[in-house]
């Protein structure tokens, strides 16, 4: 079978639909309404141009026609030419293959039409009409057609985004808002076989394209081109432009290659072993549906080993794994890790109390620093369940998708307790809400195993948190663990440099860096002698193949913010296809680079070992800020945001803030900025960008800053205009303190405060609003001379202060801002003089008895914190601010004494549903040491439930303290202990206190404890509960 009917046949080619494809469509009625460009001429002519007998071109007519009637009634006139087009003959056998795309030029409905009469077509045609369609769900879904309608459609005339394209000569004037439809379109230019048909030979839209590609030197593939009426001379002449043109409409060509297909074509269950791979699991005679066994042998591995993982474990190069690089499963056959003494706990706690849980969702999570080794752990022990407990593992396989659907029918064939382990959970938290509540829902039992970064998982983001999994942390290397690592390096024979060390040199050195990343740790160690940023500088200057070179450095360019590479840019960044890729550059890359095949783009996909790597070349590899920024250029050509990973890409690389950082040329900056526009990436956003990178650069322009945000179209409804208010108010801030005039000061903050206003009526997912206008009122009270306006802004900065910690709980940067404020304060006794004075007037207004108390309190002056409180109090009793206040008096002058008082405020300050987790905290607090244990636990577990960050829940504070204000030492024993942590038990309270490895004063001596040994500790909580803070051995 030729090349050209292969590719049809397997549904790789592409369609490209011009005017001549609907130009036989009929009416109902059967009569033909189709038309050429040359009679929609003569119909616009007619209609709008009074049939004029002047020399008209197609662009010019239409261009008349619309200022002379608008773009409504125009597009309503097009639409209602074409709206009665019945599919043809040629349409109809288009929906008997597959296809990966067609693109059109025509705004029809008459290919949609086509699809829903045949009733056994194969995929069901998505439209892509503009850069907000999801391009990247549609082409990732082999079920689905994209129909990409290049010039637009008449379902969505309405849109001004994206209007109706009837003509031009240049077809970039249509980049906006359709940019990623015709970089997808280069891309299948570049790598796929692509079908004209419908088109002239000398039509301006394909030649521009078909230009742009031989301009930037990418070797296309030869695509066809079908006319029935394509004269010799033309057909000589674009041949040797790299096109197969072919004499015959679509219908003839399309089937003859339809009697070419063979009747022997093996179906998908034949093709598949008569015995599913996981049969022998399977307690019945059922088995798994094709869905599910493909899902099953490609992206949800059962973890034994078989013929695939045998043959990868026998041709692994073992110098890829010692590298960093930890993708496959070949290193895990050949025991190629060294053992963590976290190993053993995490199997007790895996597969030993799984068939003890009562639970039927079980959710575990493997956090550490980025580089401390949380993959290589996670595979290895989905490995050892299987070939050691013997359990049901199944390892989520790098770039697969979570399928819940088809975990549910796995887990409804096994009916065991069946285990998942999944790296970077974080990207999958709705798939693990969803399992959670399946087991749930029909008892059955699974255990989720997941790693997560520490940092990440305590993002406001995370809605695992609430799950309440088990935690184990990887740290820093012990002194086992590097014996084990020099033990494993020294098996095969991979020590690098370190072999000229004797065992005590060995272990000393990797002791001296054991505190870094075991990234960093292991490439030091194998290369003796050498910092880490000297190794990735001499790997990648190493790269022999210029080519090769500049094509790890885009993969690097990328991974630094955590980005893959899309084979499907490949060729237009290197001029070679992927087939010649692999041959030419994938061996001198093989240790630098890592690729898999990413189930959410359907593409393979290429990283760095690890992102740090990735920052360290992208931050060495340029000899100037010029080479770094057409090396962003490059990128940023290739780059199409109908894919999610390139529209991340963009919004990371055009940050202005982190181009303010990196250039000091502003010039160079707005050059990546107007490349940026030049490919029809969303103008709101670079707009707002340049602005962004005037207010932070070295060298600011506020005013300029604002010129660019007064040019956005804030009508444009795909873009968040709070934004660039809020961005405005910062900018009018920053001129206000840099001006000296006094009138100055006072309008640009004005008008910073009234952005800010509106802006927090409308933003309910950040707190930057009300921290920006914390800092323009704390601006005006460092500047203030009237004395009588002072008290004004300190009590609407109180105001906004308690407004935005209701909205957002313990939020960072408002309690910096808080802190700033306070401090603030006690350096000015004018201040705290006038609010006095104010109280006298006024003992009503919250926010001033609110600074003023803080004040006192502050100061340790109870008594006149008090006295204003309670003067509020008599008019507004149930107050939470000045309660919570009130309860902190007592707290912080005697908690021992008073805590009976501090927990009668304390209950006025919240009810069960708010967000005032604070005084919700203190109560459970002193409820555990003074009251009722029970009714702290329960108040405890209400707060685990908080809508708060991970950190806020974990972070401990206020620990049990003697009469003396000393740390209270309690007498306990070891009930449980591993690893990591464990639970002791005092006298004083009934229930077991958690205690973590950290908390030992002497952390060596955590090895040595066992249940039933006797320790003393100190008691702290978070909002978990107590927690021992430290502990020693008794």
């Amino acid at each position: 079978m030729q090349y050209i009917d292969k590719q049809i046949l397997e549904g790789k080619a592409v369609l490209f639909l011009g005017a001549g494809a609907s130009y036989s469509c009929t009416n109902s009625k059967n009569v033909r309404i189709g038309f050429t460009g040359g009679e929609l001429l003569q119909k616009i002519n007619k209609e709008f141009l009074g049939n004029t007998s002047d020399s008209l071109t197609l662009d010019f007519a239409s261009s008349m026609a619309i200022q002379i009637s608008g773009r409504e009634n125009f597009d309503h006139f097009i639409k209602n030419l074409v709206c009665d087009f019945e599919p043809t003959n040629e349409h109809k056998i288009i929906t008997e293959f597959k296809w990966k795309a067609i693109f059109t030029t025509n705004y029809d409905e008459v290919i949609e039409t086509a699809f829903k009469e045949n009733k056994s077509h194969f995929q069901k045609v998505e439209k892509i009409i503009s850069d907000n369609d999801s391009l990247q769900k549609v082409v990732v879904n082999p079920e689905k057609l994209p129909l990409i309608k290049i010039h637009g459609c008449i379902s969505r005339t309405n849109d001004n985004r994206v209007p109706l394209v009837i003509e031009s000569s240049d077809y970039r004037r249509h980049l906006e808002n359709r940019s990623s439809l015709y970089q997808f379109l280069k891309e299948c230019l570049t790598s796929n076989l692509v079908i004209f048909y419908g088109y002239g030979l000398a039509d301006p839209n394909i030649i521009g394209i078909l230009d742009d590609l031989e301009k930037d030197g990418v070797s296309r593939t030869r695509h066809i081109w079908l006319d029935p009426f394509m004269k010799d001379l033309h057909k000589k002449y674009w041949e040797t432009k790299n096109l197969e043109c072919i004499i015959s409409n679509l219908h003839d060509f399309l089937t003859t290659i339809k009697n070419k297909k063979s009747n022997n074509v093996v179906s998908l269950n034949n093709i598949l072993k008569n015995d599913s791979i996981i049969s022998k699991i399977i307690p019945s005679n059922n088995r798994p549906g094709d869905e599910l066994e493909n899902y099953l042998l490609a992206q949800l591995i059962y973890f034994e080993i078989n013929d695939e993982i045998k043959k990868e474990s026998d041709n692994y190069n073992n110098d890829i794994f010692y590298r960093g690089n930890s993708h496959g499963f070949g290193w895990v056959n050949k025991n190629l890790d060294f053992k963590r003494t976290i190993e053993g706990t995490l199997e007790n706690e895996i597969f030993e109390n799984l068939e003890i849980s009562n639970n039927h969702f079980n959710f575990l999570v493997i956090n550490g620093y980025a580089g401390s080794g949380k993959s290589v752990l996670l595979k290895r022990l989905a490995w050892n369940g299987v070939s050691k407990f013997n359990k049901y593992c199944f390892y989520l396989k790098e770039g697969a998708l979570l399928n819940t659907t088809l975990i549910f029918e796995l887990i409804n064939l096994i009916k065991e307790p069946i285990i998942i382990f999944v790296d970077n959970i974080l990207e999958y938290q709705k798939e693990i809400i969803e399992i959670k509540n399946f087991s749930i829902k029909d008892r059955a039992k699974v255990f989720i195993v997941g790693t997560a970064r520490s940092n990440e998982w305590h993002n406001n983001e995370n809605t695992l948190d609430k799950l309440n999994p088990s935690f184990f942390s990887l740290k820093d290397l012990n002194d086992i663990e590097i014996k084990n690592l020099i033990d494993k390096l020294k098996e095969f024979n991979a020590e690098g440099n370190l072999k000229e060390l004797n065992d005590s040199d060995k272990f000393k050195f990797i002791k001296e860096k054991s505190n870094n990343q075991l990234l960093v740790t292991l490439l030091e160690a194998t290369h003796y002698g050498q910092e880490f940023s000297e190794i990735i500088k001499d790997e990648y200057e190493g790269i022999y193949d210029r080519s090769a070179k500049d094509l790890y450095l885009s993969i690097c360019c990328l991974h630094r913010h955590g980005i893959e590479l899309r084979a499907g840019m490949i060729k237009r960044l290197s001029g070679i296809d992927f087939e010649q890729f692999k041959q030419k550059f994938l061996q001198p890359l093989e240790l630098l680079v890592v690729s898999y095949h990413s189930y959410r783009l359907n593409d393979i996909v290429f990283t760095s070992r690890h992102f740090h790597i990735a920052e360290h070349v992208f931050k060495q590899a340029f000899m100037s800020e010029m080479d770094k920024a057409q090396q962003l250029i490059k990128i940023i050509r290739y780059l199409n945001i109908g894919f999610d990973t390139d529209a991340k890409a963009l919004e990371c690389i055009l940050k202005g803030k982190v181009l303010a950082e990196e250039f000091s040329s502003k010039d160079l900056a707005h050059s990546i900025f107007n490349i940026a526009q030049e490919i029809g990436v969303n103008n709101a956003f670079i707009l707002h960008q340049r602005a962004i990178l005037e207010i932070n650069h070295s060298t600011p322009n506020f005013e300029l800053a604002l010129e660019y945000l007064k040019k956005i179209d804030n009508t444009d409804i795909y873009y968040d205009m709070r934004t660039v208010e809020h961005t405005k108010a910062n900018a009018y801030r920053k001129l206000a303190l840099n001006t000296i005039s006094r009138h100055d000061k006072i309008k640009y903050r004005n008008f910073s405060l009234k952005l800010l206003n509106e802006n927090i009526k409308t933003s309910t997912k950040t707190s930057m609003p009300y921290h920006t206008k914390g800092l323009v009122l704390l601006d005006e009270i460092k500047d203030c001379e009237n004395e009588n306006d002072l008290v004004d802004i300190i009590r609407d900065f109180e105001n906004n202060l308690s407004a935005g910690f209701k909205k957002f709980p313990y939020d960072e940067s408002l309690t910096l801002l808080e802190h700033d404020f306070s401090k603030e304060m006690n350096n000015s006794p004018r201040a705290i003089g006038k609010i006095k004075e104010a109280l006298r007037k006024n003992s009503d207004n919250v926010y001033i008895v609110q600074r003023y108390a803080k004040f006192y309190i502050s100061k340790k002056d109870y008594n006149e914190a008090r006295i204003c409180m309670l003067n509020f109090l008599r008019n507004d009793i149930n107050n939470r601010y000045i309660n919570y206040l009130m309860a902190l008096s007592f707290i912080n002058e005697n908690e021992s004494l008073y805590y009976q008082k501090a927990i009668s405020y304390l209950k006025k300050c919240y009810s069960p549903n708010d967000t005032n987790y604070e005084p919700k905290f203190l109560h459970a607090c002193l409820e555990y040491v003074y009251q009722s244990e029970e009714k702290a636990l329960k108040i405890f577990n209400d707060l685990l439930q908080s809508n708060v960050k991970p950190r806020i829940k974990n972070k401990i504070s206020h620990p049990i303290l003697n009469t003396d204000g000393h740390e209270k030492l309690f007498e306990a024993v070891i009930v449980t202990i591993n690893d990591q942590f464990g639970f002791v038990k005092t006298s004083k309270y009934a229930e077991n206190i958690y205690m973590h490895k950290v908390s030992m004063v002497d952390q060596d001596d955590w090895e040595a404890l066992r249940p039933g040994d006797p320790i003393n500790i100190t008691i702290c909580f978070n909002f978990r509960g107590p927690r021992a803070k430290t502990a020693i051995i008794r």
